[in-house]
């Protein structure tokens, strides 16, 4: 996970530094977690906020906001929340909040035209596959574009509990695992899902838009887990998918908040990965002037 702690009000307050915060850090450093300070301040007030925070062992101290998994400071994550153990910050419900704000959305795939074999047998049933495991353009840069994959196993250990299938990943719940309308599994493919879209009447006028192709496409809602950024590939690779929420008929199969969301996410994946290649590149850089000086 990557954190970004707000400087001043956070971190820094009342004209001395928050220790449990910084005790903190070292917990979240010490489990491989980016801990990230971020401020306003420019200039000699960003040179000065440097200079207090001078032997935190922090991962960067940047001038302005970038992408993270949590951000603490006044409106995001509280102190209080930062301070608690993973365990107990699951538990709280201002925590699960947060933890839905935080979701990825991708619309990608079709719904299958006509199967042959039902899973769930009804009159009104569809299948399709949100996610498959080829990678694909997450989206296009000056230079080229960056892909997106899911490896096969990703799925391992993801919390499916309960997943429902809407119409654009808001209101009415058309099925849902609880009561057997929803089948969400992962298999050679990718992930395949198939829904019985005949149990009210809101569901139903759905599968009419499906079934004569007015709707096409399929997405879904989930947490990233475990990823990395191959930049020979320039391909965000995931490893573990943490929780999936949903899974959506789209009308509109590519929307600006999706692809803000998911490009936001990416540059911040690919953002951590340039850095930790520059601290590697400044470290073969020292080893190799300390080698020189040796010989």
């Amino acid at each position: 996970m990557i954190y970004a702690i707000d400087f001043d009000g956070t971190i820094y307050r009342d004209e001395r530094l928050n220790k449990s915060i910084i005790d903190r850090i070292r917990e979240l450093r010490a489990a491989g977690d980016k801990v990230f300070v971020h401020t306003s301040r420019r200039g000699k007030a960003l040179a000065n906020a440097k200079d207090i925070l001078n032997g935190i062992e922090l991962d960067g101290i940047v001038g302005g906001k970038f992408y993270a998994d949590f951000y603490i400071d006044d409106r995001n994550m509280t102190i209080d929340d930062f301070l608690q153990t993973e365990e107990k910050r699951q538990m709280t419900p201002n925590t699960k909040v947060k933890l839905k704000n935080e979701m990825q959305i991708r619309a990608l795939h079709v719904f299958a035209p006509e199967p042959e074999n039902k899973r769930i047998e009804s009159n009104y049933y569809v299948e399709g596959y949100a996610a498959r495991y080829e990678p694909y353009v997450l989206y296009e840069l000056e230079d080229g574009p960056v892909y997106e994959r899911f490896e096969r196993g990703c799925f391992d250990g993801c919390d499916m509990s309960d997943i429902i299938f809407q119409l654009n990943h808001q209101g009415t719940v058309m099925a849902r695992q609880s009561n057997g309308s929803l089948i969400v599994e992962p298999d050679e493919i990718g992930l395949f899902t198939a829904a019985d879209l005949g149990r009210t009447e809101a569901a139903r006028r759905l599968y009419e838009e499906i079934s004569t192709r007015m709707i096409t496409k399929m997405s879904w809602g989930f947490i990233v887990g475990e990823y990395h950024y191959d930049s020979a590939t320039r391909t965000i690779v995931h490893t573990k998918v943490k929780k999936i929420f949903d899974v959506s008929a789209v009308s509109i199969p590519a929307n600006q908040n999706t692809e803000i969301n998911a490009r936001s996410w990416a540059d911040g994946v690919i953002g951590a990965a340039a850095r930790s290649e520059a601290e590697l590149e400044d470290r073969r850089r020292r080893l190799r002037l300390k080698l020189q000086i040796s010989n």
